[in-house]
C-alpha cells in the first residue's frame, strides 16, 4: 500500500497530488513480451539496413558513374530473405502464444487504436515489399524487361511509401513527450514507484452490493491504481441505497470492450454543491488492481503511459502576475497543483520568480512560481509555463479544492495534454 501522509521525506510527493510506493510495493509492468521486442528490434534493424542498400542502389542505377559504388543485389537479397524467415517465425510465436519466455509483471499488451493502424498497416507493406523483392530475385535471370522493371518501380514506391509512416513513428517514439515512453517499455519492464489520480472522460460506474440485485449508476470523478471517486446528483437514490455498503464497482468506456469488474470498499463521502462525492478502496492488494487496470489500453495510457503525476485542467482565469517589481495582467491557460501557464503581452524572462495572485472563492490568494518555458504566439502576445514553488497548507489545500470543484463540476473535459 501507498506510504502515509505524515513520513517526512515524501511531503513534497504528496503535496504535488501523487503517492510514492514503498519499494516492496513497486509494479513491475512488462508492456510486451520478449518475443514482441525480439520481434519489433529484429523488424527495425532489418529495416534500415534494407533501406540503406537499397538507396545505395539507386544511387548506381542513376549516378551514371559518378559515384563509385558496389552493386549490393545479392547482400539485399540474402538480408530480405533472413527478414522475412526471421519476422514470420517470430510472429507465429507471438500469435500461438507458446510460452517460451516466462515473462514477469503485469500484462498490458493491448494496443492503442493509432498502434493497430501503424502495425496493420507495417504489415500490408511488408507483405507488398517481400511479394514483389521475391518476384524480381526469381526473374532475374528472365528476360522479361517490362515485367521486371514495372516489379522494380512497384517496390520501389512502396519502399517510398512507407517512409513517412516511419518517420512518423520514430517522432512519437524518441521526441513526443506524451509516447515516448513507449521506446523504454519496448526495451524493458518498467518498475511503477508512484500512483496518480486521473481523470478518464466518458469512464461510467455502476455500483453493487453483493447481495443486492440492484446497482446505482455513477460518472467517475478520477481513478488510480488504489482508489476509485465516484460523482452522483443527490436525490431518491440516497433513501433506497446505503453507500457504505457498495462492494462491487463495475467500469464501462467505449474503449473498454467487457465490464471491468472491481471490488471496493467505502473510504469516505463529501457534498459538493448538488453532488455527493464518494471514495472506495480496492479490496486487493494494489498489485491485483494494476494487472486487472493496467490491461485496457484506455487506463493503462492515463496511470502509467502518460507519466503525468498530477492532471493538468484547461482553466481559463483572469491574474495578476507580480516580476521583477512590475505587475502585468495575464490569463491562465491551463492550471495544475504542480504549475499552471498564462498568456500576457510583456516579456518576462525564463527563470525569473514570479508572484501570481489568483482568486478562489472570492478569495486573493498569491503564489510564487518560477517560469520555466517562455513562447511567442502568433497574436504577438507571450504564452508563459511557471512551476509552482514551495507553498503553505492553506495555499495547496485552497488551489487543490478549487481543482476538485472544477472536476467534479465539468467533468474530465476540462483535462489537459500539456505537461509541465
Amino acid at each position: 500500500m501507498a506510504t502515509t501522509k505524515n513520513h517526512p521525506i515524501l511531503q513534497k510527493h504528496k503535496r504535488l497530488g501523487y503517492d510514492i510506493l514503498e519499494p516492496k510495493d513497486h509494479i513491475l509492468v512488462a508492456r510486451f513480451p520478449k518475443r514482441i521486442r525480439a520481434l519489433h528490434w529484429i523488424n527495425s534493424l532489418f529495416i534500415f539496413a534494407l533501406y540503406y542498400l537499397g538507396t545505395m542502389q539507386i544511387i548506381e542505377l542513376t549516378s551514371l558513374g559518378q559515384f563509385d559504388t558496389k552493386d549490393n543485389r545479392d547482400i539485399h537479397e540474402i538480408l530480405g530473405f533472413i527478414w522475412a524467415f526471421l519476422t514470420i517465425s517470430l510472429s507465429l510465436l507471438s500469435w500461438w502464444n507458446i510460452p517460451i519466455f516466462k515473462r514477469k509483471g503485469i500484462v498490458t499488451d493491448k494496443l492503442f487504436i493509432k498502434q493497430k493502424l501503424f502495425t496493420y498497416a507495417s504489415i500490408v507493406f511488408a507483405i507488398l515489399m517481400g511479394f514483389t523483392g521475391i518476384l524480381l530475385f526469381l526473374l532475374q535471370d528472365e528476360t522479361a524487361a517490362f515485367l521486371k522493371s514495372i516489379l522494380l518501380m512497384l517496390h520501389l514506391l512502396i519502399a517510398l511509401a512507407f517512409i513517412p509512416m516511419l518517420i512518423v513513428h520514430l517522432y512519437l517514439a524518441i521526441i513526443n513527450k506524451n509516447t515516448r515512453r513507449s521506446l523504454k517499455t519496448m526495451v524493458m519492464s518498467i518498475k511503477v514507484d508512484y500512483i496518480s489520480q486521473m481523470p478518464l472522460l466518458g469512464l461510467e460506474c455502476a455500483l453493487y452490493e453483493k447481495k443486492e440485485p440492484v446497482s446505482l449508476t455513477t460518472s467517475v470523478v478520477d481513478i488510480s491504481l488504489k482508489e476509485l471517486r465516484v460523482k452522483i446528483k443527490k436525490g431518491k437514490w440516497e433513501k433506497i441505497f446505503k453507500i457504505e455498503n457498495m462492494d462491487l464497482a463495475h467500469l464501462q468506456h467505449k474503449d473498454i470492450k467487457s465490464t471491468l469488474k472491481m471490488p471496493i470498499q467505502f473510504y469516505n463521502k463529501k457534498t459538493k454543491h448538488d453532488m455527493v462525492i464518494v471514495t472506495f478502496n480496492y479490496s486487493i492488494s494494489i498489485l491485483e488492481s494494476a494487472k486487472k487496470l493496467l490491461g485496457h489500453a484506455a487506463l493503462y495510457k492515463i496511470l502509467f503511459l502518460t507519466q503525468r503525476k498530477t492532471p493538468r485542467f484547461n482553466v481559463i482565469e483572469n491574474i495578476k502576475i507580480k516580476a521583477n517589481e512590475k505587475e502585468h495582467d495575464g490569463t491562465t491557460s491551463s492550471l495544475s497543483v504542480g504549475g499552471f501557464s498564462f498568456h500576457c503581452k510583456e516579456k518576462i524572462e525564463v527563470k525569473s520568480k514570479v508572484e501570481a495572485e489568483f482568486i478562489f472563492d472570492s478569495k486573493k490568494i498569491a503564489y510564487e512560481a518560477t517560469i520555466l518555458i517562455r513562447r511567442l504566439t502568433v497574436r504577438n502576445t507571450y504564452a508563459y509555463h511557471l512551476s509552482f514553488n514551495e507553498m503553505t497548507d492553506d495555499q495547496y489545500d485552497s488551489l487543490k479544492g478549487h481543482l476538485d470543484d472544477l472536476l467534479i463540476k465539468y467533468g474530465a473535459e476540462i483535462e489537459t495534454n500539456y505537461q509541465f
